[in-house]
C-alpha cells in the first residue's frame, strides 16, 4: 500500500503537471511530498533489503566518538573511513540505527531530487523512473556507493563549471565512502556534446566490443582461475560477480543483444538525433562514458556497478526520450505516446524485480515487498530465510 500510493501521488503529477506543462506552487508542493515520503519510507523500514539487514546488525558494534581514532578509522577492511565516521558521529549524537538511517536517507533522496529538479522540467516523471530503477536499492541495499553517488551527483555543478580542483576535491570525498569512486577522476574527459565523430567512433567501439566480448571473458576467466591477478584489490569480489548467475551471464542470446542495443546503441543514436533537432541532452558525454561501461561490464561483470554513478544521468535521458523525442515525432498525439512510452519504461525495468536470486528459488523484489516498518516490526519468513542465508544470494 505504501508503494502503490507513492506511485499514484507521482501518476497524478506527471498528468496534471508533466503532461501540461505546468510548474506552480502546488507542483513544488507535491514533488517535497513525495521526497519527504522517499525519506520517511527508507528511514521506518524494517528488514527490507539484503544489505540493510547487514548494516542493522553491524551498527551496534561502532565505538562512541570520544573513542575514535585515526587507527580506528582505516581498521575496517570493507569499509572505508568515510563510511565509518559516519556511523560514529550518527551514534553518538542518537544511538540508534534508525537515526542513522533517517540522516541517510535524507541526505541521498534530497541530492537526487534535487538533482532531478534542476535538470528536466519533467519532474514527476523523473521521479518515477528513479523510484522504480534506483529507490530501492539505495535505500535499502548500497548504501555505501549511494553516499559516494550522492556526493558525486552534488559535485557536477563544479564539473559544468570546470573547476576541476574543486570537482577533485568532491571526488575524494566520494572516494571516503566507496572506493570504486575513483572511476570519477575519468570523468572530466567526458564533457563534451555527442558530436557525428563521437557517434562513429562510439558505434565502432561498441560493435568491437561486442563481437569480442566472449574471448575477452575467456581470458579474464583464465587469468583469474590460474592466479595472475592476485595482486589486484577485489580479486575475489570481481570472481564472485563473473561468476554469479546474476552479473556473469554475458554471453550471446537474444536477450542480451536486446539489452545491448537499449544500453548502448540506442542512447548514442536518440542523443545525436536530438541535437540535430535543436535539442540538446545534459551530460552527453558522462552518458557515452556510461555506455563504455555498459560494455565493459559484458566483459568484467563488477564493472556493471560501476553504472550506479551515472544511473541518475541515465534517467534524465529517459526522461527526455519518454517525454521531448515524441513531441518532435508526434506532435498531435505526443502525450498517448509519452504514457506508452513510459509505461514500457516502468514495465523494462521493474523486470529485475521478478528475477529468481540465489539458489532457494524467491523473486529479486521479496526483498522490498511487502513493505513493513518499525511501527509494527512485522517480518516476512521469505524475507527472513534470505537473510538468514545471504551466503545463498
Amino acid at each position: 500500500m505504501e508503494y502503490l500510493i507513492t506511485i499514484l501521488l507521482i501518476a497524478y503529477g506527471i498528468i496534471q503537471y508533466d503532461m501540461r506543462h505546468i510548474e506552480n506552487k502546488k507542483s513544488r508542493n507535491l514533488f517535497n511530498l513525495i521526497c519527504c515520503i522517499f525519506i520517511v519510507l527508507s528511514s521506518i523500514a524494517y528488514h527490507i533489503g539484503t544489505d540493510a539487514y547487514a548494516y542493522l546488525n553491524e551498527f551496534d558494534e561502532y565505538i562512541n566518538l570520544s573513542s575514535i581514532n585515526t587507527k580506528y578509522l582505516l581498521s575496517f577492511n570493507r569499509y572505508q573511513p568515510g563510511w565509518v565516521l559516519f556511523q560514529v558521529l550518527s551514534k553518538s549524537i542518537i544511538p540508534s540505527y534508525y537515526f542513522m538511517k533517517l540522516l541517510y536517507a535524507s541526505f541521498i533522496n534530497i541530492i537526487i531530487c534535487n538533482f532531478i529538479r534542476s535538470n528536466t522540467k519533467y519532474v514527476f516523471t523523473g521521479l518515477l523512473l528513479y523510484g522504480v530503477i534506483l529507490y530501492l536499492f539505495f535505500n535499502f541495499e548500497i548504501y555505501r556507493q549511494a553516499m559516494a553517488v550522492a556526493i558525486f551527483l552534488f559535485s557536477l555543478k563544479f564539473f559544468n563549471a570546470r573547476k576541476w580542483i574543486k570537482y577533485i576535491i568532491s571526488v575524494g570525498c566520494a572516494f571516503l565512502f566507496h572506493s570504486s569512486a575513483l572511476i570519477l577522476l575519468v570523468v572530466p574527459f567526458f564533457n563534451f556534446k555527442l558530436y557525428k565523430q563521437h557517434l562513429i567512433i562510439s558505434i565502432a567501439l561498441a560493435v568491437g566490443l561486442f563481437a569480442i566480448k566472449d574471448l575477452a571473458l575467456d581470458y579474464v576467466q583464465s587469468f583469474l582461475s590460474i592466479g595472475l591477478i592476485p595482486a589486484v584489490s577485489g580479486s575475489d569480489l570481481i570472481e564472485y560477480y563473473m561468476n554469479s548467475d546474476r552479473y556473469g551471464d554475458s554471453g550471446f542470446s537474444i536477450s542480451n543483444l536486446i539489452y545491448y542495443c537499449f544500453y548502448v546503441i540506442f542512447p548514442l543514436f536518440s542523443i545525436y538525433y536530438l541535437n540535430n533537432k535543436g535539442y540538446e541532452i545534459k551530460y552527453q558525454g558522462l552518458i557515452v562514458f556510461s555506455c563504455l561501461i555498459y560494455l565493459l561490464g559484458q566483459i568484467i561483470p563488477i564493472f556493471f556497478r560501476l553504472n550506479q554513478y551515472f544511473q541518475v544521468i541515465n534517467i534524465l535521458f529517459y526522461v527526455d526520450i519518454i517525454m521531448v523525442l515524441p513531441q518532435i515525432l508526434f506532435k498531435r498525439n505526443w502525450k498517448l505516446v509519452s504514457t506508452t512510452m513510459c509505461v514500457f519504461f516502468v514495465y523494462f525495468f521493474s523486470g529485475t524485480y521478478f528475477q529468481e536470486i540465489g539458489k532457494m528459488g524467491y523473486k529479486s523484489g521479496v526483498r522490498y515487498y511487502p513493505y513493513y516498518s518499525i511501527i509494527t516490526e512485522q517480518t516476512n519468513p521469505a524475507r527472513e530465510e534470505i537473510f538468514n542465508n545471504m551466503s545463498s544470494y
